[in-house]
């Protein structure tokens, strides 16, 4: 009887120390799922660029800029920032230092004097270089992509306040004016963690004439599906 006394501890200290380690085994497996599943594929970026290029609304802030080499003096083309409801657009910043504010509503093209602040209109048959204009200054007109190549998964990273996941990729470009003057062009763009929204899109090349100069492309999205009133200016 005595003996069986003694075995009686041990026994429990060995069911305890089993189910330690089955524990230690399901925590370990719960953690390996958790990380994995967190971490997303290429098809989330893809996603979030299809729905921004065919969202109704938003809104979004761009800066561009050169780093000349030699004395990396930075040169800021433009900044700006727009809204986008529907087909119709306003945009307002500077472009190589001069004041832009332009609306398109109803197919006409309203753009203010950087003088003396008058407004005048674009219609009709001037409008196709209109339209060049505001392509040049519409920030998904450089996510047309003939083969957008692989993403990299860089984990995730805080921007304006929220968690969001980030990819690198170097993809091979439809637009004419990036390809003419800069090539190592590469993208990283960030989609939000809860809504799996673009959030921003940061593009880098190297100047073709001299690859010590470096352009940079910073693009802010926010508000998608927001209710916009874009009217023409009075």
């Amino acid at each position: 009887m005595p003996q069986l006394t003694r075995l009686l501890p041990r026994r429990r200290y060995a069911v305890l120390l089993a189910l330690l380690l089955i524990s230690s085994l399901l925590i370990s497996a719960l953690l390996f799922a958790l990380t994995h599943r967190s971490k997303p594929d290429t098809l989330l970026l893809t996603r979030a660029l299809d729905d921004c290029l065919s969202a109704e609304s938003y809104s979004y802030q761009c800066r561009s800029t050169v780093t000349l080499g030699g004395d990396a003096t930075e040169r800021v083309f433009s900044v700006f920032s727009g809204e986008k409801a529907g087909e119709s657009r306003h945009v307002w910043g500077s472009i190589l230092g001069t004041t832009v504010n332009l609306y398109f509503v109803d197919g006409v093209l309203y753009q203010q004097n950087a003088v003396d602040g008058s407004w005048h209109s674009i219609s009709g048959q001037g409008l196709a270089q209109a339209a060049l204009l505001l392509g040049e200054i519409d920030p998904t007109a450089n996510f047309a992509f003939t083969e957008m190549g692989e993403a990299e998964y860089l984990g995730k990273e805080e921007v304006e306040g929220r968690a969001a996941h980030q990819f690198l990729f170097t993809p091979q470009l439809k637009s004419e004016w990036i390809r003419r003057y800069f090539t190592d062009i590469c993208y990283r763009m960030w989609v939000d963690v809860k809504t799996e929204q673009l959030v921003k899109a940061d593009i880098t090349a190297t100047s073709i004439e001299d690859p010590t100069s470096r352009l940079h492309i910073e693009n802010y999205f926010a508000d998608y599906g927001s209710s916009f009133i874009i009217e023409p200016p009075q």
